[in-house]
């Protein structure tokens, strides 16, 4: 399981950011800083916000998409849990083929490029009317 860690204050990894002077408490105020979301300024630690960090946002992201599809792969009724028949199968195909293509580092840096793109949005409202 591959999560991004998000902070919060008064936890360790938190106080050990504000003692190594990476982080103050100023960040929960500034709107510029973190990630705006439904729920507020949401802190991940990633490179884009901590020199310190060994992840990019897209990096990690990638490696949690990708432990999905090798999640699917080594258990297929995970992928027909929750769906009809059909759409399982091709849940655990895509996986499958996502799988063996994101091998390669040429096509890692595409997927991560394309995820961006309009065409990609299309695509997953494609795959969601199928589903």
């Amino acid at each position: 399981n591959v999560q991004f860690f998000k902070l919060h204050p008064n936890t360790a990894s938190y106080d050990e950011l504000v003692r190594r002077g990476e982080i103050n408490d100023e960040i929960w105020f500034n709107p510029d800083e973190g990630d705006q979301t439904e729920y507020g300024n949401e802190l991940y630690y990633c490179k884009e916000n901590f020199p310190s960090a060994v992840f990019s946002m897209d990096e990690g992201n990638f490696l949690v998409e990708s432990s999905t599809y090798k999640y699917h792969i080594a258990n297929p009724r995970s992928a027909l849990h929750g769906n009809s028949f059909y759409s399982g199968l091709l849940t655990f195909s895509l996986s499958y083929v996502m799988d063996l293509l994101l091998q390669w580092k040429q096509l890692r840096k595409f997927h991560i490029k394309f995820k961006k793109t309009s065409a990609f949005a299309l695509l997953k409202l494609v795959y969601r009317r199928i589903r």
